[in-house]
């Protein structure tokens, strides 16, 4: 399992757990702070993490 926090101007804005198995990977919590949301700030952790 990892964790991913993403940083946009030295502050933290997005998270997310990731669990690995051989073929998959499980996404869990990913969670955007308010004002930064609608901005593909958690799509681009999630490619980050792939």
């Amino acid at each position: 399992m990892r964790f991913y926090l993403g940083f946009a101007d030295g502050i933290p804005i997005v998270a997310c757990k990731a669990s690995y198995d051989k073929d998959t990977v499980g996404f869990y919590n990913i969670c955007t702070r308010q004002e930064f949301r609608k901005r593909g700030y958690a799509s681009h952790i999630l490619k980050c993490a792939l």
